[in-house]
C-alpha cells in the first residue's frame, strides 16, 4: 500500500493517476465510478470514461447522453462523487464534486475530440437506462456531431 506523509504528495500522486486515465486505456482512472443521488435519495453508481482532466482548473471532464438517468439526477442535485480504485498500490481516490453541465454549441469542440468509433455511444435510441420490453431489431441513431443530443460534464473536483 502506498503511503503519504504530506497532503501535497498525495495530491500530486492522485492527479498524476487521474491524468493518466485520459491517455492510458489500461489505467484504472480511465473508467472511474460516478455516483449521483436518485430522486428517492439512494446513491446510483456507474462507470464513465475519463475524457479530460485539468489539475490547474481542478476539473475532470466526462460526457453523457442528455436523456440519461444521470442527467435527470444532476438536474435535481448537481453534486456527485467520483471513485477510482488503484489496485497496484491499493489506494482509493474519492472526490466530492459540483457538476457543471454543458449542453449545445458549447460542446462542439469537446465532441470533435471524441474518437469516431466512440461516438456511437451517444444519441442512441432507446435512451440509456431504458428497459427494452421486446426482443428484436431496434431503431438505432448515431450521436449528432454538432453536439445536440450529447453533453459534456465538467466536474470541478473538490479536493
Amino acid at each position: 500500500m502506498k503511503t503519504f506523509q504530506k497532503l501535497d504528495d498525495f495530491l500530486n500522486f492522485a492527479w498524476a493517476q487521474i491524468s493518466r486515465g485520459k491517455v492510458d486505456k489500461k489505467s484504472p482512472a480511465r473508467h472511474p465510478t460516478f455516483v449521483t443521488s436518485n430522486s428517492d435519495g439512494f446513491p446510483k453508481a456507474r462507470m464513465l470514461v475519463m475524457r479530460r482532466s485539468d489539475r490547474k482548473k481542478n476539473e475532470i471532464e466526462f460526457h453523457t447522453e442528455t436523456t440519461s438517468s444521470k442527467m435527470l439526477a444532476l438536474e435535481e442535485n448537481a453534486r456527485a462523487g467520483i471513485h477510482i480504485w488503484l489496485p497496484k498500490v491499493q489506494l482509493q481516490i474519492q472526490m466530492n464534486i459540483d457538476v457543471e453541465v454543458k449542453v449545445g454549441d458549447i460542446t462542439i469542440p469537446n465532441w470533435r475530440d471524441v474518437p469516431t468509433n466512440s461516438r456511437v455511444a451517444y444519441g442512441t435510441i432507446p435512451s440509456p437506462g431504458i428497459v427494452i420490453a421486446r426482443v428484436g431489431p431496434l431503431p438505432f441513431k448515431m450521436g449528432n456531431p454538432m453536439g445536440t443530443g450529447t453533453n459534456g460534464l465538467n466536474a470541478p473536483a473538490k479536493t
